[in-house]
């Protein structure tokens, strides 16, 4: 089974940066869409960063404020904490200290009956004291706030006055909450209109506060619906922070990375799109070659050897469709094949492949009753009457035997229709032998395959890879075997590729193996000199080694649905994917992966070293170094 990645032809790449380098509704338009989506998208994040920011500045704003009101709570307990003669010298003296210890106020003041009797500032002058102006609101049940309170000893000065029952304190600024306003400033930027005020009996602000732009002017508050907002109330006091930032302010502030986003947003939507483009424009070029291809036969065919361990005997081949353009670059199977299955045409390669068979190696069949080619089906092939009479035809024509010509049917691509499987029964009954290729990588489990006539079993090439020499064990790669081999079915090992992996199946019964080691994929001009000629299967003590291992290791002749449950209940496991993925983590702690391939020349060198399971030094290179111009590896 075939796996490549295969670029673009020259031609093709040709044709598509040309549609490319013609940019039309199919460019643009994604474009700008992308641009729009990706500016819409910056803009919410824009305004949820905003959102966030506001709040936070609001926060630290009715942070400020609480820590001022708290000092200023503590000034006043202290100054009621006097318990002497009020206004005398003893008594200024201590409301002069407590006035120096804080630096918003300006003055403290005793009164009687709203009546100042003295002050910090103005001392105990009976004429000259001014009457105290009473509180426009009460922070709370002691203490009453008024704004824009002008004082006897410096009226060109706005202050604002805390008062209790018998003191008054006059605090810098023109209201109280001129320092948080201060702080709410700094935190916003400019354009930005803040407000602090009290909450009403609901809790909400009563009003929104003023503006402060980058010059520090007020003004009226006015916002849309696009306006940012933040409002906050916290503290013992109910004092409310708001914040409004307008859509020019917020926007502004964020054009250059908005600007930036809508970019991005229409390059990338414009590289999706002719990214989507070229690869539509290359399944089209590809459907239309193959459309092409196909009316003219353009495919040939490979084939690689299945030898048998015993006596090193090539005793059939697996048929393996080839497909090379006009541009002389050749395409692989895993890149054309499914498009040809979504075309719906595999049933026309289906027969194409067993024609070829014929055609090409009718003759060589004939002369050989014992000799099996392969070819590869899909599970719709099993049910089309058009595909049956191919292999009808086929047999008839050239005079070969049913089971001369093998159908291998991938795991991948399980048999699942009712009529698949009846299909898949005729043709068995008829004298056809089924392989089930790639087991392990799918997800058949040994009751799945108890229930389909397959008679061989291909052991998937991550199982060979995950073993080493012929006496280290692996336990999963050998449970594998021996569950298939209770079932009753034959297993051939795919991807042999070395010596070491081909002694080491050797020496546990497996007779059938194929891969690079075996010989590479050829054209049957090539394949059947070659097929004659015994390969360098393994590396082992003797045949007789190999013949005793298979004798005991053999196909249990069971019933066939009791053996795969009773193998699936002692290994634990549903799948073969599941084995094959154990068996290679198995062997990176044992061995480490067998990888690459050898070349003729080491095969050759490999099989005059010593005796295989035949002697064969010379022959088996050839069929390795036979197929050096075929691309890719085939097993």
């Amino acid at each position: 089974m075939e796996r490549h990645d295969h670029p673009l032809s020259t031609q093709a790449e040709g044709r598509v940066l040309g549609q490319l380098a013609r940019p039309g509704r199919w460019l643009v338009l994604p474009a700008v869409v992308g641009a729009v989506l990706a500016l819409a998208l910056a803009v919410l994040v824009t305004a949820w960063t905003g959102q966030r920011n506001l709040a936070s500045a609001a926060r630290q704003a009715l942070q400020v404020q609480n820590e001022r009101t708290a000092e200023l709570r503590a000034l006043f307990n202290a100054l009621d904490q006097w318990t002497g003669t009020p206004c005398t010298p003893e008594h200024l003296t201590a409301m002069r200290t407590l006035f120096l210890r804080i630096g918003p106020v300006l003055d403290i003041a005793y009164h009687q009956r709203g009546h100042m009797r003295c002050s910090t500032t103005l001392g105990t002058s009976i004429r000259s004291l001014p009457p105290i102006a009473p509180g426009e609101r009460r922070l709370d049940a002691q203490l009453a706030i008024r704004d824009g309170v002008r004082p006897s000893f410096a009226p060109e000065v706005v202050t604002s006055q805390l008062s209790n029952e018998h003191y008054s304190v006059l605090i810098e600024g023109a209201k109280i909450t001129d320092g948080a306003r201060r702080a709410l400033a700094r935190s916003v930027s400019g354009g930005a209109w803040i407000g602090l005020s009290w909450a009403d009996a609901s809790g909400h602000p009563t009003d929104v506060g003023t503006e402060i732009d980058a010059a520090g002017v007020g003004g009226t508050v006015t916002h849309s619906p696009a306006s940012l907002r933040a409002s906050l109330c916290a503290g013992p006091d109910g004092l409310c922070a708001t914040v409004v930032e307008p859509p020019a302010a917020w926007l502004g502030r964020a054009a250059a990375a908005l600007g930036a986003a809508a970019l991005a947003g229409a390059l990338a939507a414009a590289l999706l799109a002719a990214g989507w483009r070229a690869r539509r424009f290359r399944a089209t070029a590809l459907d239309r070659r193959l459309t092409e291809a196909l009316r003219e036969r353009a495919f040939t065919l490979h084939y690689q050897p299945i030898a048998d361990c015993i006596d090193g005997r090539v005793v059939g081949a697996e048929a393996l469709i080839r497909w090379t353009p006009r541009d002389g670059k050749p395409v692989p199977p895993d890149v054309f094949i499914p498009v040809i299955e979504a075309m719906g045409r595999i049933g026309e390669v289906s027969c194409f492949v067993v024609e070829q068979v014929g055609r090409e190696l009718g003759g060589f069949l004939r002369d050989r009753p014992g000799f099996s080619i392969s070819v590869n089906v899909h599970p719709a092939d099993l049910a089309s009457q058009t595909f049956h009479a191919c292999l009808r035809t086929c047999l008839e024509r050239h005079g070969l035997a049913p089971r001369q010509l093998s159908l291998e049917l991938t795991e991948r691509q399980p048999v699942t229709l009712d009529a698949e499987l009846d299909g898949m029964q005729r043709l068995a009954a008829r004298g056809h032998q089924f392989y089930l290729d790639d087991f392990g990588t799918g997800h058949s489990n040994i009751v799945r395959l108890d229930a389909m006539p397959v008679h061989r079993v291909k052991l998937d090439r991550h199982f060979t890879a995950s073993v080493g020499a012929a006496g280290a064990r692996n336990p999963i790669v050998e449970s594998t075997l021996e569950m298939i081999r209770e079932t009753g079915r034959d297993v051939v090992v795919e991807g042999i590729e070395t010596s070491d992996q081909a002694s080491y199946f050797a020496l546990r019964g497996v007779r059938l193996m194929q891969g690079w080691w075996i010989g590479r994929p050829v054209p049957a001009a090539q394949f059947m000199p070659l097929a004659d000629r015994p390969t360098p299967v393994a590396t082992v003590p003797d045949a007789a080694t190999v013949t005793a291992a298979t004798e005991r290791s053999g196909p249990k002749r069971r019933s066939p649905g009791q053996a795969g449950r009773q193998a699936d209940e002692r290994l634990g496991v549903t799948s073969g994917a599941q084995l094959a993925a154990q068996a290679g983590a198995q062997a990176g702690a044992q061995t480490g992966p067998q990888t690459g391939a050898e070349t003729g020349a080491q095969a050759d060198a490999r099989a005059a070293d010593g005796a295989g399971c035949a002697d064969s030094a010379g022959p088996g290179g050839a069929i390795a170094a036979g197929a050096h111009a075929v691309v890719g590896p085939q097993t």
